[in-house]
């Protein structure tokens, strides 16, 4: 029996590798083969010896055929790795792994619609090196070995996204015969990867690292790299905090220019890109300049989800200091807008994460240098003013917004044009009922209603934009009322124009807006008091809103068709130019502007 033998088995493998190791370089598979298939479990261990001294005369055989055994690892199979990292010949073979996975082809390839099959050589090589970070004595040489490591595990991880263990194990007899392993599908590659990377992580003392991985556990059952892009901002920044200078410059230059393979290792290392600007305010800046320009250079990708996270890159130059954001600043703002123009409506994210960077970005640079881009930027935005998606309409009010506080005299004149061409946009959805909608709107109109220099405009926003103004409330119509006619006060000239808009917008589909159309052409035809062609046109419309089924549009249109022939107001409740009182209820209420 040769578990009794044993021991006299592994003595004579031993003697043999150490007097003719140096000639067995052609019989290495052979011998491993014997050892690990005939030599049953635990006595395998035996031949650790064996195997050590082998090592030393053909390194590279031996480690291909300990990486050839089938997955996963059985008991013996982890003492024998764990053996080796206790081993002199440790060095060799962390640089013979790294090699392994450094230039793998990750995947088998993916057919018929099939998610790809991972390789059997490089997923045995991760697992191997999992055994060895359990091994305390190794962590000095794991800290020489980290930035490869590090750099090369993320990668494999970032290409095991998706894949599928490889459910078939070659024999050593003939390279086409296969052996079918049903224990190894119970492996999830990117699982397997994640884990050996918090490993190495645990084993450096970057705990914190390891800890940004914890949500990683549902690569077991959700294997998509929407699992693994929000982990990567917090596990850069700690590893970043925890290693010095030039390893972290090692990570980077290495991760930045890493020949990706598949989608998901681009998108991730998009997603690195993304996290090493938003926490590189401790880099060295030349590096921090090819990280830029290398995110710049990705926008010409198709692929979305990595425009997402380059755009969510360049949302972070902000953060930079000054001298890096100068250097950068006419690149990344072109391509910011660019990210806005090339709006697709089958992926939205772009669009808000280049609005986004745009919103960060615009308040850090000297306003004289805005000049020539501040009117682009403006026309640009005004289509998501309404657009279905909130965030996105949030972000383009909230950065029209800000244009607007800008000190720019030489574009006061052309900024003043935007903002009526928008107003009627703005007063339409003051009500919505999406709260961040309405909140944004009003914001934006206290921001922007100053470029006007009209002392009853400011007061009419200031009195009125933090008080509850449904539809249907008397503080909305006072609201029209005071604006109507500061508008008549301040821009005479655009009340033809203003009336034109509000009718387009009493053609809407939604009630809230019609029966507000209705509202502001009654009250600022009302405070205009001139005769025009538009009489016919606006006595039409709001003749054909009286036979509309929802009865608030009846009610508006109603009170503007009295309105347009009536020469008080008889629905005016709190008079602007004799009262500068506010409602008790409202007295003490006052508008923030979220922006501030």
């Amino acid at each position: 029996d040769l578990g009794d033998g044993a021991e006299g088995v592994g003595k004579m493998l031993n003697l043999l590798a150490e007097s003719k190791g140096a000639e067995l370089y052609h019989d290495v598979n052979d011998i491993l083969d014997r050892i690990f298939c005939l030599v049953p479990g635990e006595t395998g261990l035996l031949a650790t010896p064996t195997i050590l001294c082998l090592l030393h005369h053909h390194p590279s055989a031996v480690l291909n055929g300990l990486l050839a055994q089938s997955l996963p690892y059985g008991a013996h199979f982890v003492s024998l790795w764990r053996s080796l990292a206790q081993s002199t010949s440790v060095n060799d073979i962390l640089r013979h792994l790294i090699r392994c996975l450094g230039g793998a082809l990750f995947v088998e390839g993916k057919q018929h619609h099939r998610d790809p099959i991972a390789a059997h050589q490089p997923l045995s090589a991760v697992s191997a090196l999992s055994e060895m970070f359990s091994e305390h004595s190794l962590a000095p040489t794991l800290r020489a070995y980290f930035p490869e490591l590090f750099s090369t595990l993320l990668m494999v991880l970032g290409a095991y996204i998706g894949a599928q263990p490889p459910s078939h194990t070659p024999t050593n007899k003939a390279s086409s015969l296969f052996i079918p392993n049903r224990n190894v599908m119970k492996l999830v590659p990117s699982l397997e990867t994640c884990r050996t990377l918090r490993s190495l992580l645990e084993a450096v003392g970057c705990t914190k690292g390891s800890t940004a991985l914890e949500d990683c556990k549902k690569l077991e059952f959700e294997n998509k790299i929407t699992v693994l892009s929000p982990c990567v901002s917090p596990l850069m920044k700690h590893v970043i905090e925890s290693e010095d200078r030039s390893c972290v410059a090692k990570i980077v230059t290495s991760v930045n220019s890493y020949p990706c393979k598949t989608q998901s290792q681009k998108i991730l290392v998009a997603s690195v890109r993304a996290a090493l600007i938003c926490h590189g305010t401790s880099l060295d800046p030349v590096l921090l300049d090819s990280v830029i320009d290398s995110v710049l250079d990705g926008l010409s990708e198709a692929n979305q989800s990595i425009l997402v996270c380059s755009y969510k890159a360049l949302a972070s130059f902000a953060y930079l200091d000054h001298q890096q954001v100068g250097r950068h600043k006419d690149a990344v703002l072109e391509a910011l807008v660019c990210g806005i123009e090339k709006y697709d409506p089958e992926s939205q994210d772009v669009a808000l994460e280049a609005m986004t960077g745009l919103g960060l970005l615009l308040p850090q640079l000297p306003h004289n240098t805005l000049s020539p881009i501040i009117i682009p930027i403006a026309i640009t935005l005004k289509p998501f003013f309404e657009k279905e998606n909130v965030a996105l309409r949030c972000k383009a009010l909230q950065v029209f917004g800000q244009l607007t506080t800008f000190n720019l005299s030489s574009e006061k004149e052309s900024l003043r044009e935007q903002l009526l061409g928008n107003l009627v946009c703005f007063l339409m959805y003051i009500n919505e009922t999406n709260a961040e909608v309405a909140n944004t709107c009003r914001a934006t109109l206290y921001q922007s209603v100053q470029l006007l220099d009209d002392s009853k405009m400011n007061e009419a926003v200031s009195k009125f934009i933090a008080q509850e103004m449904s539809s249907t409330s008397t503080q909305y119509y006072d609201f029209l009322s005071a604006l109507a006619e500061g508008l008549v006060s301040c821009v005479p000239d655009s009340i033809h124009t203003l009336l034109m808009t509000a009718l387009n917008y009493s053609k809407s589909s939604q009630p809230m807006v019609k029966s507000n159309a209705a509202l502001f052409i009654g009250l600022l035809y009302h405070a205009w008091d001139r005769e025009d062609a538009l009489i016919g046109s606006i006595s039409t419309r709001l003749m054909s809103l009286l036979k509309d089924s929802h009865p608030n549009v009846r009610m508006k249109a109603a009170q503007a068709l009295s309105l347009l022939y009536v020469k008080s107001d008889p629905y005016q409740t709190t008079p602007i130019e004799n009262s500068t009182e506010v409602h008790e209820e409202n007295k003490e209420e006052t508008f923030t502007s979220p922006f501030k």
